[in-house]
């Protein structure tokens, strides 16, 4: 009987200490739940709080000449930042960091080209985005097709072709009186004109002329060599062999082209035989002659000399 009473007074314990474990397990969750709702609420509380991003920039443009530029750019902002850049050619060194005050280094690259070109720096902070325009300066272009010209006695006018990005003047020296400035024949790929008088003497001459832009310091040099007055024989004839006609002169020199794809230098009896029958033009271009006296007057058709 007495084990009875006992057992009944453990199921009985047992039974209200189960109840009591599930009150206190209703109890805990109600706890759990209003604190998790606290925290809910605190940061609704603490997001209706927050600032708003804020970014300051040193400088919202760059200027960069054509050589290339280094420069520091101060940023301050309330929240962590990025920079990237729109082109190769603007190199950027720290491009992120944290809240607070930092620098971008921006390192704009040569320009090659010949035309100004330009680009952005874009820096954001949370959903807030500034741009840093970036201008730089074309590569001032100045040059000459060739740089040098051989002109004949006779002279006339020499075309020059320059290609030019920026504007130019053309110096022609005082004591080179004999070239005389024709001025530009386009807008873009220019063709500069120059007119050579006619050199009268046997004496050969030469001048450099200079296309220059007075801003940038750019300069080319051309240089023009005319050759001295070299009196000419232009002699037409059928002979199978003809010889040379004498000149005369005390430093008397030329050279003779037969007229057949060959030449020679002039000596005195100088003869010379035709492949096949035919029709030929000599010409005898010399220096320092003073006469000449043809050796035959057989086969000769016509004679020129009216640079003689």
């Amino acid at each position: 009987m007495y084990f009875c009473v006992n057992c009944r007074n453990l199921l009985n314990y047992g039974m209200a200490d189960g109840k009591a474990n599930r009150n206190n397990n209703i109890i805990n969750m109600k706890k759990t739940l209003k604190f998790f709702l606290l925290i809910a609420a605190f940061a609704s509380v603490l997001q209706g709080c927050k600032p708003q991003p804020s970014m300051t920039l040193g400088s919202e443009s760059i200027t960069a000449p054509a050589a290339g530029l280094t420069q520091a750019v101060n940023i301050s902002t309330n929240y962590p930042w990025s920079a990237t850049a729109s082109d190769a050619w603007i190199v950027l060194h720290n491009t992120e960091a944290l809240s607070g005050d930092a620098v971008i280094g921006v390192y704009v690259m040569a320009n090659t080209t010949y035309a100004d070109r330009e680009g952005t720096i874009t820096v954001t902070c949370e959903d807030l985005v500034k741009t840093i325009k970036v201008t730089q300066s074309q590569n001032d272009a100045l040059s000459v097709d060739g740089n040098a010209a051989s002109i004949t006695y006779v002279g006339g006018e020499l075309i020059i072709p320059v290609e030019a990005n920026v504007r130019y003047e053309v110096v022609i020296p005082a004591e080179a009186s004999w070239i005389t400035d024709g001025g530009t024949r386009s807008l873009t790929a220019y063709q500069h004109a120059v007119t050579l008088a006619r050199n009268e003497s046997e004496e050969d001459r030469d001048a450099e002329i200079i296309f220059r832009n007075a801003e940038s310091g750019l300069e080319k040099t051309f240089y023009i060599k005319q050759q001295g007055f070299s009196p000419t024989v232009v002699i037409e004839h059928s002979c199978a062999e003809f010889t040379v006609p004498t000149l005369t002169g005390e430093k008397a020199v030329g050279t003779v082209m037969w007229g057949d794809g060959t030449s020679d230098e002039y000596e005195k009896g100088l003869v010379h035989t035709y492949p096949e029958a035919g029709n030929w033009t000599v010409t005898i271009i010399g220096k320092g002659i003073t006469g000449y006296k043809l050796v035959s007057l057989e086969g000769v058709s016509s004679m020129d000399l009216t640079e003689f």
